[in-house]
């Protein structure tokens, strides 16, 4: 793998750079941001489905927007023109946050 020294310090080229929080390949694929989005927003949504009957509905509104949304729209702006396979993950995050919490 090439790397990059400066002086007597060798640095290693990564594939993957997180910066600003989100995450960049070298092919700007932007595959391993969809992955993490989709993650933390599924995390966020089993962590609030096990507190779920102990929360008014509101509550579970605000937590969802607070947890899930946030994250789910952060960055959105730089998956355009994406892969039609990220972006049917991407999308597949969203439904599921919308019919988990539908009452």
């Amino acid at each position: 793998m090439p790397h990059i020294e400066f002086g007597d310090t060798v640095v290693p080229v990564s594939t993957v750079a997180k910066n600003i929080g989100v995450f960049f390949d070298d092919a700007l694929s932007m595959n391993n941001q969809v992955q993490h989005i989709c993650r933390v927003a599924y995390f966020h949504i089993h962590c609030i489905g096990k507190i779920r009957n102990l929360l008014h509905r509101k509550t579970t509104e605000i937590m969802i927007h607070t947890y899930v949304t946030s994250h789910l729209h952060s960055g959105n702006c730089l998956l355009y023109d994406i892969s039609d396979y990220l972006l049917t993950d991407y999308k597949t995050g969203i439904d599921d946050k919308q019919q988990y919490f539908s009452v």
